[in-house]
């Protein structure tokens, strides 16, 4: 029990998830975002705010001048703190973590970095006096609650997505937009998820529903497991088509099972492939 939960229990403090989660941001801001921002050789702190801002679809070079004035390209012109692209909001921060995480993997010593990153994280998370939703694994951010199925379904097939950027970008999407409560997003960025790992090891542009015979055939699965795949393209059709016609009737723990089974699926399909 760290001292913060101790104290609070000591004297019958309390706090709620929001509360908590403020707190977490801050934590993040003093801590992984610092060890970002005061990075030295061979990183350079600069190139990773505007690849940052690249991915989150925000111009470096605006910010860069608004901070800087008249002087944004002198000697010592200032980049701004990560920060200021979250605008200290829980999901933006969650994303932002993940995203410098990821920054990393491809250089040298890059595992330092994210060793450094992964710390602070479990710290300020372990600091939470409520569960404030999420726990981190290997550089994601999943949901609380359900932990055997999220490392099973989620967190091996994101180790196993190397070769497929494109799919596990959508699976993150589709991870972060069920954060964010855009139910209408999950399902577009499940479904893409899906048909293009069936895309890509089938090396066609068939859409799912063409796909799903030559998959079972080439990893010899069980007419059940083809059948899953079919009620998931019907099931991706119908949910789409409820989100057009009116948002309100998606249901987050609908959402929440057809997440879970397009973990599934996007498992079965990889394990098949690594044979």
């Amino acid at each position: 029990m760290n001292i913060v939960t101790r104290f609070n229990r000591t004297f019958g403090l309390t706090s709620d998830i929001e509360a908590e989660r403020r707190k977490f941001i801050q934590r993040i801001n003093e801590t992984a975002f610092r060890i970002v921002e005061n990075i030295s050789y061979p990183f350079e702190y600069p190139g990773i705010y505007k690849w940052v801002c690249f991915l989150l679809g925000e111009n470096a070079t605006d910010r860069i001048r608004a901070a800087n004035g008249p002087y944004s390209w002198g000697y010592h012109t200032c980049i701004p703190q990560l920060r200021t692209l979250t605008n200290n909001e829980f999901v933006q921060t969650l994303a932002m973590i993940c995203y410098i995480f990821d920054y990393f993997k491809d250089f040298e010593r890059g595992a330092d970095i994210q060793k450094k990153i992964d710390v602070s994280v479990q710290d300020s998370i372990s600091l939470s006096q409520v569960d404030i939703g999420v726990r981190w694994k290997s550089g994601m951010f999943y949901k609380s609650g359900a932990k055997e199925l999220d490392e099973k379904l989620f967190e091996e097939p994101f180790e196993w997505l190397a070769e497929f950027p494109d799919e596990k970008k959508d699976l993150r999407e589709a991870l972060q937009s069920y954060y964010q409560g855009n139910l209408n997003s999950v399902i577009h960025h499940c479904y893409n998820a899906v048909e293009g790992l069936s895309r890509k090891i089938l090396k066609n542009d068939k859409t799912l529903q063409n796909n799903i015979k030559p998959l079972q055939e080439r990893f010899n699965w069980s007419e059940e497991l083809g059948k899953l795949f079919s009620v998931f393209f019907h099931w991706s059709n119908e949910l789409q088509r409820h989100a057009s016609e009116n948002r309100h009737q998606l249901k987050e723990d609908e959402i929440e099972s057809y997440l879970y089974t397009t973990g599934l699926l996007a498992r079965a399909i990889l394990k098949g492939h690594k044979g």
